[in-house]
């Protein structure tokens, strides 16, 4: 089952996606995630930036309980990844 366009699938659950704030941080940090020689430690500092200026405050820190948690973990790859595609989004 797909998302809608206001949602993004991260490690098998739903976040809701609310606009992208525009300011010059959220702006830098989508460019980091997004280019290919981003140094790996700034472009998951950056993917937090992304993450947490497009996911509720709720939802974010739900997400970010999952890297300790034993029964249903996430990774920082998948929330990598669920960067990468949210700075597309705010990019389009």
């Amino acid at each position: 089952m797909g998302t809608t366009p206001g949602e993004i699938q991260i490690g098998g659950q739903r976040y809701r996606v609310q606009a992208a704030p525009r300011t010059q941080e959220f702006a830098d940090a989508v460019a980091a995630v997004r280019a290919p020689n981003t140094k790996d430690r700034h472009r998951m500092a950056a993917s937090m930036v992304v993450l947490e200026g497009i996911l509720s405050a709720e939802e974010f820190i739900a997400l970010l309980d999952r890297l300790d948690d034993t029964e249903d973990p996430l990774d920082t790859q998948t929330l990598l990844t669920a960067a990468i595609e949210l700075a597309q989004r705010a990019h389009t």
